[in-house]
């Protein structure tokens, strides 16, 4: 959990060296809660990592903050609202592989190879050419992909097999829409894909589990968040910017199904078996999970990664 804010005088200035404290209940009255200092920088920036009294949910944080005057050498206080705070969306504890293109360390217009896993030790191997696109999407880097073949291929890198229930969710503005779009492929089983099917006659989105399809929603360019998640008690079922786009039976989803398998092959964004199946457009995250996300954790973690991509699609 981070919190993090701005620290400014009554004139909006932003106030440098300043020692600012956050906590959830009001000390004033008596009441308790772990009180976390943090030091403005230049910028009147302050950071607060690891409050023990967050959790995560919705809460209302006090701020309040003092400094010296270096004018006059006059103690000066302050609380809200010149002090705001805001807190960061937590990644949960089910992420165990993650992707974010703002927290590479390529500057604009490097290659990204690999795409490094910020969660386990899953990076991606890249095929073609990818590079960083700073600030591509609502002032997010993004990773680009040029729909002739970039893509990151996992098969050589999973050291084990994710099976299912799992959940994988993308932040990704699609730029064109060629005849098919590859945003994940594995070969495990029958076969297991989402793809954005734009050939003539068609426009949706396919998922395929284990040979199985399921079509369904609108194709669209823009930015989007595109959610999977597959259980043997629930099924496949893929969702768009919020709504569900189409699914897969329960029937059809064994349990213990392989879904992501280093044994097999297996990439995002590019089709491994023909040429020219790959997305076209900017990538921001990618987050998988090792459960089905259901209800509120399913929302919230929709709402986390378009927070994360700056996306308003929800």
């Amino acid at each position: 959990m981070t919190i993090e804010g701005v620290a400014t005088d009554a004139d909006g200035n932003r106030i440098q060296n300043a020692k600012v404290a956050v906590f959830l209940s009001d000390q004033s009255a008596g009441a308790t809660g772990t009180v976390k200092w943090a030091e403005t920088d230049s910028n009147g920036n302050f950071v607060i990592e690891n409050h023990p009294d967050a959790t995560g949910n919705t809460q209302s944080w006090h701020v309040a903050g003092e400094y010296t005057d270096g004018a006059s050498n006059e103690f000066n206080a302050f609380s809200k609202p010149y002090v705001s705070a805001s807190v960061n969306p937590v990644i949960p504890d089910s992420v165990v592989n993650r992707y974010n293109a703002g927290e590479e360390s390529e500057t604009d217009t490097q290659t990204i190879d690999p795409w490094n896993d910020l969660i386990g030790s899953m990076d991606l191997a890249a095929v073609g050419d990818a590079s960083l696109n700073a600030g591509s999407v609502n002032g997010n880097d993004a990773v680009d992909l040029d729909g002739e073949g970039d893509g990151y291929d996992y098969a050589t890198n999973l050291t084990e097999t994710v099976n299912e229930p799992v959940s994988i969710i993308w932040a990704v503005n699609v730029r064109s829409l060629p005849r098919i779009s590859m945003l994940w492929r594995d070969e495990t089983g029958g076969g297991n894909q989402v793809y954005l099917d734009n050939r003539p006659g068609n426009n949706y989105y396919n998922l395929r589990i284990d040979g199985v399809d399921g079509t369904g929603g609108t194709l669209s360019t823009g930015d989007h968040i595109i959610t999977l998640t597959v259980s043997s008690g629930n099924g496949a079922l893929l969702r768009v910017d919020g709504a569900d786009t189409t699914t897969v039976s329960a029937s059809n989803v064994a349990s213990g199904l392989a879904i992501l398998d280093g044994g097999s092959q297996g990439a995002f964004y590019y089709d491994y078996t023909t040429t020219g199946r790959s997305v076209d457009g900017l990538a921001v995250e990618t987050a998988i999970h090792d459960v089905e996300l259901t209800g509120s954790d399913l929302t919230n973690e929709e709402s986390r990664v378009e927070s994360e991509a700056g996306m308003s699609v929800l």
